[in-house]
């Protein structure tokens, strides 16, 4: 059975601010669902290890990963932002929402248990997300 675990936070912002744009429809959160297996994040299950997430400066984002890494527990962290998912057991999902800096620039992630190899940035660039 796999275990979700969802954690809510917007830097900067209210709950209360939170909870009316996701209810709103108006601001939904785009979702990147990222997968970590063989010691490498992948975006969406699929392409080069450890990508370069790009998103727009202030975009609302639902940020799942999923460990498919049996026998290791792994979590996932942009640290400078204070955005964590905490540690996830083998088959275990955990959530994280929070909306990406108005500031452009790269903001390094990491599986912080195994920081030497899983690493990338968050790239925040583009006109301003909705």
């Amino acid at each position: 059975m796999t275990r979700v675990r969802s954690l809510l936070f917007v830097p900067g912002d209210s709950p209360r601010k939170l909870e009316k744009a996701l209810s709103s429809g108006a601001d939904a959160a785009r979702e990147i669902v990222l997968e970590v297996r063989g010691m490498a994040v992948y975006m969406d299950g699929a392409g080069p290890g450890n990508p370069v997430i790009q998103v727009r400066p202030g975009e609302l984002l639902r940020l799942t990963v999923r460990n498919a890494d049996a026998g290791l527990v792994h979590d996932f962290a942009v640290t400078s932002l204070g955005v964590a998912v905490l540690p996830l057991q083998f088959g275990a999902t955990g959530s994280v929402v929070f909306r990406a800096p108005r500031e452009k620039g790269a903001y390094p992630y990491v599986c912080q248990p195994h920081a030497q190899m899983m690493r990338g940035q968050l790239e925040v660039a583009g006109p301003p997300g909705s």
